[in-house]
C-alpha cells in the first residue's frame, strides 16, 4: 500500500496576482530538467525523484487570499525508486 503525508501551508496576503499564481503553476509543470531549478520549484522536482510522482507540490490560492502551498509525499511503496543523493 501507500501512504500519503500531506502539509499545506496557507498565506493570508494580498499581493498575490491571478497571473502570478497562474505563473507559478505553470513552471511547476514545465520543469526543464536541464534548467538550474531553485527555491520551491527543486524541491517540487527533488520530491518526485525521490518518492514517486505521485508526490511535490501544489499551487493554489487560499481561502485567506493569499498562496497555499500543498506538499505530498508518498512514503509507502518506495521499493522501486532509486536513492539519487545531493
Amino acid at each position: 500500500g501507500e501512504n500519503m503525508l500531506i502539509i499545506v501551508i496557507e498565506d493570508n496576503g494580498d499581493a498575490l496576482t491571478d497571473e502570478r499564481l497562474h505563473e507559478l503553476q505553470q513552471q511547476l509543470i514545465d520543469v526543464d530538467e536541464k534548467m538550474e531549478t531553485t527555491g520551491i520549484f527543486n524541491v517540487h522536482r527533488r520530491l518526485q525523484l525521490v518518492s514517486g510522482f505521485k508526490s511535490g507540490i501544489e499551487l493554489a490560492r487560499s481561502p485567506y487570499g493569499g498562496l497555499a502551498v500543498r506538499i505530498t509525499i508518498a512514503t509507502g511503496g518506495l521499493e522501486h525508486v532509486q536513492d539519487y543523493g545531493d
